[in-house]
């Protein structure tokens, strides 16, 4: 049986080193390229593996420049998966455009794709290099999910940017044994909805039947905006609920945007 320490050990080594990452996109880019290539014409075979050579290491350097590798896999999202596509995108538009003048400045070179499979491949690199880095946060995620023990049942009071980042944080972290199983929220357009998968459930003044519904050991109020009444209020309702109750810091109490601090509340 693993320890929390052991966990993190053994975890950390799903994460891939950046050498790895730079050689699977150079394979890929490569494989992409050369099979896209396949039966033009006007391609010799010297010249197929020169060219998917040279746009390969290409895409690879720009990946460097714009601190592709300096992301960390794991915590990967949509922004970051977007910016490697189109860094792909803006990189074989380049190398595009850089065999069309060759061609027409009468080098005597004639690499040539054409357009329609040049947009094939583009395509299947936009697809492909971002959403294999979204595979290594998906496992990861999963495998926190499966290493935990002793999980703590939670509501999350909120349904916002605040709930979203403790999301992440339990998703992450081992140290974090909670589970999150429902999120509750006075808004209409909310209500019956889900984020990040977990089901938003409302109003907050049903919080007792909603804490009954799922079983819920812990409740941890999720909102920065909070004005003092509206949180007594809701302390109130908690207090009366077989639950512990804790909550995330207000924006007068916040270290930053991301504070994950979780703050006790005693009855």
């Amino acid at each position: 049986m693993y320890n929390n320490q052991d966990m993190k050990k053994k975890i950390s080594s799903l994460g891939f080193p950046r050498i790895v990452y730079a050689l699977l996109d150079v394979a890929i880019v490569f494989a992409v390229y050369l099979i896209g290539s396949i039966g033009v014409s006007n391609f010799n075979d010297l010249a197929i593996y020169i060219y998917v050579g040279i746009v390969a290491l290409f895409i690879v350097v720009t990946f460097v420049i714009f601190k592709v590798y300096k992301i960390i896999t794991t915590q990967i999202g949509v922004i970051e998966a977007m910016k490697i596509g189109a860094i792909v995108a803006s990189s074989s538009i380049i190398g595009y455009l850089s065999t069309i003048i060759l061609h027409y400045t009468g080098s005597g070179i004639e690499i040539m794709i054409p357009w329609y499979r040049w947009l094939f491949i583009v395509g299947v690199l936009f697809f492909v290099l971002p959403s294999m880095r979204l595979l290594v946060r998906v496992g990861y995620t999963f495998y926190v999910s499966l290493s935990k023990k002793d999980s703590v049942k939670t509501i999350l009071i909120g349904a916002g940017e605040v709930a979203s980042i403790l999301i992440n944080e339990t998703r992450r972290n081992l140290d974090n044994n909670n589970k999150i199983v429902a999120l509750v929220d006075d808004d209409p357009l909310k209500i019956g909805g889900v984020l990040s998968n977990i089901p938003v459930e409302g109003p907050i003044d049903n919080i007792a039947k909603i804490i009954e519904k799922y079983g819920a050991e812990e409740a941890i109020i999720a909102i920065s905006d909070l004005s003092d009444t509206r949180l007594q209020e809701i302390l109130h309702i908690l207090f009366a609920c077989p639950v512990r109750v804790k909550r995330a810091p207000l924006l007068s109490e916040m270290n930053g945007p991301r504070d994950t601090r979780i703050m006790n509340i005693d009855i």
